[in-house]
């Protein structure tokens, strides 16, 4: 009787392997009946021929990992979600030296940018931060020289600017920095030439406290600079190389470690007159 089973079961066997064997021949691949699980996806192209690529942080939020788009100028809107899941977070260099971008939308659900997120984005012109964002990282819109404007929220997590983030952004020409920011980081806004006004805001005991090395160095065209009584250290060469910054064109309270920094700057009263503007004796 075992002999017999033995030997059914080895003729089944023979049939199942021809079976097999029929099967390759015909050339069907059973790879094509294998559906991509949901959870697998990495990447989402929408109908502009733009491509999201992405990594999950858990069950419910992704991190956009890496932006891939036309060559040819565009703005991009970052999607609320991708995959059915929020997008949380802009990853270190996702849109690294994308310089076809012209204009940029962060959702609200974005809470954290990451280093050299948007750095080298040559055609960027605006960029809004959003109020979840609560970090930025250091780098983040770096050498971005087509920035005119940066828009913070009026009320936000966030609390300093991280150094080098706007680094070089030489058509930057006005920045608020808001309440909230405690720190403005070493080198955060270093050589950004087209720099004219700087209003760093207070609100009652909130406001900037700390003021880096070299955060405003070489920002050549600085003239209006409004600092308020919450500073309490301003590095070394904060404000070097501010060519055009003279005390007629500095506020802040009087008797403040901020008054005491700028009077130690030796700075002139007053910018000497523009001689093509100056009539004609």
């Amino acid at each position: 009787m075992k002999k017999l089973f033995a030997l059914l079961l080895a003729v089944l066997m023979i049939f199942s392997f021809a079976a097999c064997s029929n099967k390759q021949d015909d050339g069907t691949n059973l790879d094509d009946y294998v559906q991509e699980d949901e959870d697998d996806i990495t990447f989402v192209t929408n109908d502009k021929g733009q491509t999201f690529h992405f990594e999950s942080i858990d069950s419910e939020t992704v991190v956009l990992t890496k932006y891939e788009g036309p060559s040819a100028p565009h703005d991009v809107e970052i999607p609320e979600t991708l995959n059915n899941k929020t997008v949380a977070a802009i990853g270190a260099s996702a849109f690294y030296f994308c310089s076809a971008i012209q204009a940029v939308s962060i959702p609200a659900t974005v809470e954290s940018i990451g280093e050299m997120a948007f750095a080298g984005c040559s055609s960027l012109t605006a960029v809004e931060i959003p109020s979840a964002v609560a970090s930025i990282g250091a780098s983040a819109f770096a050498r971005c020289t087509a920035l005119t404007e940066v828009t913070f929220a009026e009320e936000s997590k966030l609390t300093s600017v991280e150094r080098y983030t706007f680094e070089g952004c030489t058509a930057l020409e006005t920045v608020t920095i808001p309440a909230y920011i405690k720190t403005v980081g070493t080198c955060a806004f270093f050589g950004c030439a087209s720099l004219a006004s700087v209003t760093v805001e207070s609100n009652g005991e909130n406001g900037v406290q700390v003021i880096g090395a070299q955060a405003f160095h070489n920002c050549e065209s600085l003239a209006s600079l409004t600092l308020p009584s919450t500073v309490v250290s301003i590095g070394d060469l904060a404000f070097h190389g501010c060519t055009d910054l003279y005390m007629d064109g500095v506020t802040c309270p009087a008797g403040s470690y901020a008054e005491s920094y700028i009077r130690g700057l030796n700075l002139g009263e007053t910018a000497p007159a523009d001689p093509e503007e100056t009539p004609a004796a």
